[in-house]
């Protein structure tokens, strides 16, 4: 009985340590170790197979992120049957089912125990150092992904200097825009700002509220020039259009791509295209001239922000369930912020936080470079919320060490 114990201890760890290790590598060089080595479909067939080991629970009582992850879980399954019938490449229809399929990470993440402490152990003294240097000396991007590595940071934050963890992580980022010049950090460094100046999930609530509606303001007063993109001057006419839109070619590109699916596929996107269908018809009246050289990217081609993607996809409902998910995970977050910077299970949040600015202005969800990389860490979180749930109930005993913070993880 003794050596069965050891034994299942045994492949317990190296269970973890692999889950681990596939996920250091997949945010450190996803390119390379998903085109070549299939991490995301490894992880993604682990975590199904973890999820049918543990008896395919879909629903745990008390549990609000578990049980709303698995409902767009289930209703990303349905939306995917369903769109076998008005598929139109079968092909493509498998590979935009990314979106469906790595969700399953999400149940490897939460199941597999203690993979906060096996990271921090075993991998974070050597990882600590890489990303330090290589967030001053600028490397390619074979050898470190300067936009996803940024998960990171909360890990590599000791547990005495977790209090500072938000400037910490501001200062993180803004090194990294210095270094290489990506947008995308500023927004991180001022989504963390926000977080540190509100103190309530109400506070937060009204601000993104705030947020969206000035967005929404700005996107219906920009939309005219937006909608050039189908004329015979294409982006060259929308950025005549408006100073606004000369600012940043990126951000540009995006704004007429979450157009597209706004206005152009409306109605049909609030019911959803589903999948194996084109999101931007490859036709000539959209120019993008690369698209001429590629059949396959009207499928795949992703609209620089997951949300606006999904919503493309599989339509109104998926973004309410997701928006009530999100609401779960900040309310989870703020009411409880104290006793996850005691245990530093607080990590799990700040990396799910950075992960979502990414997928807000990148291809992240319907890729399988990135996908299983945002579900990992939202499973990370459901279940610091499941152990919150059972320590403070009594269940489980946390230890307090002598400065008095709970004695979890190093």
């Amino acid at each position: 009985m003794r050596d069965l114990i050891i034994r299942k201890s045994t492949l317990s760890i190296a269970a973890q340590i692999t889950a681990i290790l596939f996920f250091i590598l997949l945010a450190l060089s996803p390119y390379v170790f998903e085109h070549k080595f299939l991490f995301n479909e490894i992880l993604s067939l682990s975590g199904l197979i973890i999820f049918i080991m543990r008896g395919m629970i879909f629903f745990r009582r008390g549990e609000i992120i578990y049980n709303l992850m698995s409902l767009f879980f289930l209703y990303g399954v349905i939306v995917f049957y369903y769109s076998f019938l008005a598929q139109d490449n079968f092909i493509m229809y498998l590979r935009t089912g990314v979106i469906v399929y790595s969700m399953l990470v999400f149940y490897l993440a939460y199941y597999l125990p203690d993979l906060s402490g096996i990271f921090l152990r075993v991998f974070r003294p050597v990882l600590g150092l890489y990303t330090a240097a290589a967030s001053v000396i600028k490397l390619p991007l074979f050898y470190f992904h300067q936009i996803i590595t940024g998960i990171f940071t909360p890990f590599l934050i000791g547990k005495k200097f977790l209090k500072y963890s938000l400037p910490l992580i501001m200062l993180f980022n803004i090194i990294l825009f210095f270094t290489y010049s990506k947008i995308i950090s500023v927004m991180t460094a001022a989504f963390f700002l926000l977080l540190f100046t509100v103190r309530t999930y109400r506070a937060f609530k009204k601000s993104v509220i705030i947020f969206f509606i000035a967005f929404a303001v700005m996107f219906i007063a920009l939309a005219p020039g937006l909608n050039l993109i189908n004329s015979i001057g294409g982006i060259d006419a929308v950025l005549r259009s408006s100073p606004v839109l000369q600012i940043d070619g990126s951000i540009t590109w995006r704004l007429v791509f979450w157009y597209q699916i706004f206005v152009n596929q409306f109605p049909r996107n609030l019911h959803g295209l589903g999948f194996g269908t084109k999101v931007f018809p490859h036709t000539n009246k959209i120019s993008v001239p690369i698209w001429s050289r590629h059949e396959i990217l009207p499928y795949v081609f992703g609209a620089h922000n997951s949300f606006i993607y999904i919503f493309a996809r599989m339509g109104i409902v998926s973004i309410i369930i997701l928006i009530m998910l999100y609401s779960a995970v900040f309310r989870e977050y703020f009411n409880h912020k104290k006793y996850y910077l005691q245990n530093g299970r607080i990590r799990f949040f700040y990396s799910f936080f950075i992960i979502t600015i990414y997928t807000t202005f990148n291809v992240v969800l319907e890729s399988p470079t990135h996908a299983s990389l945002f579900w990992f860490l939202l499973g990370l979180v459901a279940r610091a919320a499941q152990q919150r749930k059972n320590e403070i109930g009594g269940n489980i005993k946390p230890s307090v060490n002598k400065s008095g913070l709970i004695d979890i993880i190093p």
